[in-house]
């Protein structure tokens, strides 16, 4: 018979359950139940989507979500870890937070951080990249990634606020079928040097 002797609870029933609900203790033991579930070890990959939910549009959302985003990695032990985080993420408390925690990060740029990202894309413009392609062929699609990595260089005198920057990395997805073809470029930055987690 299930859970529910009669029936499933009404809409009114449900409600006054989670209004009596303490908020603080529901607070304390989701934490201790994330710290016992979610245990990452040390090297290990933590990535963490930064899209905003479809109904959060305004500045006050975009802001709010940044300070939960900060709030769940200081809930993890997340020392020695890579987190990866989207464009989203790409927000000076967040970085700090990581590498108080004594982890390192790789965080997507896009226009939010327009000067930021506009610094670094003309850092690649600039640089001699000599990586060859991966190529991938299957089902009448063609796809070829290519990745190039650079010191900070002059990026992190431009942006002292962003503690930890030390290196910047470019991203090269190109797509083709029958259809269609994509030329994507994606730019990151991270606290870690050189090729040490590229």
């Amino acid at each position: 018979m299930g859970l529910f002797k009669e029936e499933l609870p009404v809409h009114d029933t449900i409600d006054r359950l989670i209004t009596r609900i303490d908020p603080s203790a529901l607070q304390s033991t989701f934490i201790r139940c994330r710290q016992e579930v979610v245990k990452p070890s040390e090297g290990e990959v933590v990535a963490v989507d930064g899209k905003r939910l479809r109904s959060s549009y305004d500045r006050q959302s975009a802001i709010h979500m940044v300070s939960a985003f900060a709030d769940l990695l200081n809930l993890l032990d997340i020392k020695g870890c890579l987190i990866i985080i989207d464009a989203m993420g790409c927000q000076r408390k967040i970085t700090q937070t990581i590498i108080d925690k004594e982890a390192d990060h790789l965080i997507a740029l896009k226009g939010k951080q327009q000067r930021l990202f506009d610094n670094i894309k003309q850092a690649f413009a600039c640089a001699n990249k000599t990586a060859t392609p991966h190529m991938e062929k299957e089902h009448g699609r063609v796809k070829a990634r290519e990745y190039h990595v650079l010191d900070r260089g002059d990026i992190a005198k431009a942006f002292p606020d962003w503690t930890g920057l030390k290196s910047i990395g470019m991203a090269i997805n190109y797509q083709h079928n029958d259809q269609k073809e994509s030329l994507e470029y994606r730019y990151y930055m991270s606290p870690a040097h050189g090729r040490t987690i590229w």
